[in-house]
C-alpha cells in the first residue's frame, strides 16, 4: 500500500465529486495504510509494513522493533518500514508480521502499544483517504466543504475508517458534530496514493494532521 498525493488539474474536480459517491471501506482499528509508491518499485514478496503513530501527536516517539528504531516525525507519525514476515519483539510485546500486511502501532503517553491492522486498498486504480480518531472526542467526521459532502463519517474514538477514492483535488475538514477541528488546504489525491487524517488531543482541545502514507526503505 503505497501512494503519496500529487496535485491535479481543475478538470479532476468533477472526478472528485463523483468519487465521493464510492462505497466506503471500514477500517477495523485506528489505522489505515496506503503508501507512496509500493507499486513503483519491487517489494519482497514476504514483506510486511509497520509504522508508529503517537497517540498524543508528539514528535520523537520511538518503538524498537527487533534491531530497528521507528520514530515519529513532527506530525507524530512515522513512515511505514519494511519488515520480512516473522515475529519480532516490539515495545515489550511480540509482533507478528505477515507477508503483505500493514500495521500501525499506536504509542500511548504511558508507553503502551496498541497494535492496529491496516487494510490496504483492493485495487491499484484507487486512492485512499483514512481517518484515525485517537482523541477523546467521541466521534469525528471528514467533510468536503466545496461539495457539501461527507467523506468519512462518525469515526469513533480509538478507531479508524477509510474509503476508496478516485482521484481529484479536495479541501478536507475534520468536524466533531457542528464544531470544526481543522481544515486542510486543497490538495490532489491520485490513484495508488493515500493520505491519513489523524486526530489526537482532548475532547476540549482536539487537533488533526493530514499526512501522506509513505514507505521508507532500510
Amino acid at each position: 500500500m503505497r501512494r503519496p498525493p500529487n496535485a491535479r488539474a481543475l478538470a479532476t474536480i468533477c472526478l472528485a465529486a463523483l468519487a465521493l459517491g464510492v462505497v466506503a471501506i471500514a477500517i477495523p482499528v485506528a489505522s489505515r495504510a496506503q503508501d507512496a509508491g509500493l507499486y513503483d518499485a519491487p517489494i519482497p514478496a514476504d514483506a510486511g509494513f509497520i509504522r508508529v503513530v503517537a497517540a498524543d501527536g508528539r514528535a520523537g516517539a520511538t518503538v524498537e522493533i527487533d534491531d530497528r528504531m521507528l520514530a515519529t516525525g513532527a506530525d507524530g507519525v512515522s513512515p511505514y518500514a519494511i519488515f520480512k514476515a516473522g515475529r519480532y519483539p516490539a515495545g515489550g510485546t511480540e509482533l507478528a508480521v505477515a507477508a503483505g500486511s500493514f500495521t500501525t502501532l499506536v504509542l500511548g503517553a504511558d508507553g503502551r502499544l496498541a497494535v492496529l491492522s491496516d487494510e490496504p486498498l483492493a485495487s491499484p486504480k484507487a486512492s485512499g483517504i483514512h481517518v484515525y480518531n485517537l482523541s477523546a472526542v467521541p466521534a469525528v467526521t471528514l467533510f468536503a466543504p466545496e461539495f457539501g459532502r461527507t467523506v468519512v463519517e462518525d469515526v469513533a474514538s480509538g478507531t479508524t475508517k477509510g474509503r476508496a477514492f478516485g482521484e481529484g483535488a479536495l479541501v478536507l475538514e475534520v468536524r466533531a458534530g457542528d464544531r470544526s477541528i481543522a481544515t486542510f488546504p486543497k490538495r490532489g489525491i491520485n490513484r495508488r496514493q493515500a493520505v491519513s487524517v489523524i486526530v489526537t488531543g482532548t475532547a476540549e482541545a482536539p487537533r488533526a494532521v493530514l499526512v501522506d502514507n509513505t514507505v521508507v526503505r532500510r
